[in-house]
């Protein structure tokens, strides 16, 4: 880990370093939230996605995008680990997408942050409103967004694609301060 705040995976001085949450390090230092051992957010990542709920993650293979469902599944958390043998059976791991859908709660009006990180291409939608959208590829990379909500329930919609290589999705949240 470096004492330096990072931005993206270009500020990371080492090779095969990513940056999440303002923290380079290796994938083997991610933790179960996603992120560096002993980041900020880790603490509470499953806390903050925990509304009672489930997202619905519908799988779709081939092309074009999110036209041949192979399979729909519930997932408390949206996070995918890399590891094929820990996806639904949907017969491949390359070339496929994953749109998740749900509902998230607020519990405080404000300006909520989200952090997406992704290998390969990933939107985000709340209520409608596009968050993150970087839907293009690109190795294991955190996308920042915001967005001021109302306290309440609100509609999340997160799109995720993946082509080749490595298969990775994880989206925390982090209330006003």
């Amino acid at each position: 880990l470096h004492a330096d705040p990072c931005i993206d995976d270009f500020d990371c001085e080492i090779e095969n370093e990513y940056c999440y949450s303002g923290e380079c390090c290796e994938s083997t230092d991610v933790d179960e939230c996603g992120v560096c051992s002993g980041g900020g957010i880790a603490e509470v990542c499953g806390e903050e996605f925990d509304s009672g709920g489930t997202f619905i993650g519908d799988y779709y293979v081939g092309t074009p995008e999110f036209s041949n469902l192979a399979l729909t599944s519930e997932t408390e958390y949206i996070s995918f680990d890399g590891n094929c043998s820990s996806f639904p059976e949907i017969g491949t791991c390359d070339n496929f997408q994953v749109r998740w859908s749900g509902t998230i709660f607020a519990d405080v009006a404000g300006e909520y942050n989200f952090r997406s990180v992704t290998d390969y291409g990933v939107r985000l939608y709340i209520d409608g409103e596009v968050v993150i959208d970087h839907w293009q590829p690109q190795g294991p990379t955190s996308r920042y967004g915001h967005i001021d909500l109302l306290a309440g329930n609100h509609d999340l919609l997160m799109e995720y694609f993946e082509s080749g290589g490595g298969q990775e999705a994880h989206l925390f949240w982090t209330p006003p301060n």
